[in-house]
């Protein structure tokens, strides 16, 4: 789910900015800047931009598959004739800043850090009432999601809720006083 969602960020990103390079902002596609060529220093562009983008962000997470990646890339924007298209390689230029962006997020979203809490206690498996791990030095899956940087909100807290109010406060007994005015008065 993070490789597809770190991807994703890069090739959006990367498409974007390829647009913007050519002067296109609207979502006609409608104000190529110097060009009327049908679209194809827009398609060129996107396409160099997204695949340095693929490139960097992939060689980054699986850095064994990082050579193959790179001939591919370097196979995709030469056409039939042996030539490059102009605008492919601008577009190799702002995929892989964009890729760059989206490496250093990567490197700085918490997701990697190292679970340094101590092994679980030992529990009996079939114990009744407790949770039982396999193997104890293992971290549990998922431990590092809650400080993990989230991608458009402020902070993993701006959701949360307001805590309680205080038990037997006016605030408590008026939210008291609705739930049991709601459950003294149901109807079939």
């Amino acid at each position: 789910g993070r490789a597809y969602a770190l991807l994703g960020m890069a090739q959006y990103g990367a498409a974007v900015a390829a647009d913007q390079s050519l002067g296109i902002t609207g979502d006609d596609g409608s104000t190529v800047t110097g060009a009327d060529d049908g679209g194809r220093a827009q398609y060129e562009a996107r396409r160099g931009a997204i695949g340095a983008a693929s490139n960097r962000i992939l060689s980054h997470l699986f850095p064994d598959a990082a050579a193959v990646m790179d001939q591919q890339l370097a196979a995709e924007g030469v056409d039939a004739n042996g030539r490059i298209h102009p605008q492919f390689t601008r577009g190799l230029a702002i995929g892989k800043a964009m890729g760059d962006v989206m490496v250093a997020w990567a490197d700085a979203d918490g997701f990697s850090v190292p679970w340094t809490n101590p092994p679980f206690a030992p529990y009996l498996k079939g114990t009744p009432g407790v949770w039982y791990q396999a193997n104890p030095l293992a971290p549990p899956a998922g431990f590092q999601f809650p400080g993990m940087k989230p991608y458009f909100l402020t902070s993993a807290h701006q959701f949360r809720p307001a805590p309680p109010p205080e038990y037997l406060s006016a605030d408590y007994n008026a939210g008291l006083a609705t739930v049991r005015s709601i459950s003294d008065t149901r109807t079939a």
